[in-house]
């Protein structure tokens, strides 16, 4: 697998080794994924295939990791990335 190391903040990350948490993506042009890597870091990646636009990387807190994917519209998805996460969600 080829190594996908990109900084974020000052921290040096590795996606290629971390969890894929969430992945959306239009198309196969644009997308979002949330990563947690090996260290624990949420990581979320906007990236794009379109020529010209490069893609961009968000450190985030497991709180606003949560309020993130409560945003999505993948019911299914949004439960499992949450499960994956250790986090239990109330129906209301």
């Amino acid at each position: 697998m080829r190594q996908r190391t990109t900084i974020v903040d000052g921290k040096r990350l590795d996606l290629s080794a971390a969890e894929k948490i969430y992945a959306d993506g239009r198309f196969g042009s644009r997308g979002t994924t949330l990563y947690q890597t090996k260290k624990g870091n949420l990581v979320i990646e906007n990236w794009t295939n379109w020529q010209g636009e490069d893609n961009s990387y968000e450190l985030t807190s497991l709180e606003d990791a949560l309020a993130w994917l409560l945003l999505q519209r993948h019911p299914d998805r949004i439960a499992a990335a949450s499960e994956a996460l250790g986090l239990v969600l109330e129906e209301a």
